[in-house]
């Protein structure tokens, strides 16, 4: 081996892929923790954060959800990390649809999340984001955004092999 823990192994877990929220959430969290300990400060606060925060928002919690996303997005906008803060950026706006109110401010910050997927060549969260924009976009009223961002979802989606994203 390479001598790095294996941060990866939980969130792997068959939890995950089997639908089991609950344990994939405390999959998370542990990893979390092991990369705390550790000292992979990317682990605990970028990518095993947004896994915690995406699986509160699958949960259906999304005010638990949000300060998780928020605290992994700043983060890794003061450190440059795009990819990592468009995935919490992602997330974090799903969290306020679900919670409802205002369409319009996640509809912008997936506008803008999208567009730099978009424009950066990053595919692992793009079709989830344009569902999200495309959900966003109907409630302010915009059917060409939501159409627009439809399109991108689907097409994303396929050229990945799967419509696991947009159904």
């Amino acid at each position: 081996g390479t001598g790095w823990p294996s941060f990866t192994a939980p969130v792997d877990a068959d939890a995950v892929e089997e639908g089991d929220e609950e344990d994939a959430l405390r999959l998370a969290r542990e990893a979390r923790r092991l990369s705390r300990r550790h000292g992979y400060r990317i682990g605990d606060r970028a990518l095993f954060a947004v896994s915690e925060g995406k699986m509160l928002v699958r949960m259906g919690v999304p005010d638990e959800a949000r300060p998780v996303l928020d605290d992994a997005r700043a983060w890794c906008e003061a450190r440059g990390l795009r990819g990592f803060g468009e995935w919490a950026s992602t997330w974090s706006a799903a969290a306020q649809l679900m919670a409802g109110g205002d369409p319009h401010t996640p509809r912008d910050h997936l506008a803008a999340t999208v567009r730099s997927m978009h424009d950066a060549g990053r595919r692992l969260e793009l079709a989830a984001a344009a569902v999200f924009l495309a959900e966003a976009c109907w409630r302010c009223g915009d059917e060409e955004g939501h159409d627009g961002a439809c399109d991108l979802a689907y097409t994303t989606a396929e050229a990945q092999g799967t419509l696991a994203p947009v159904l």
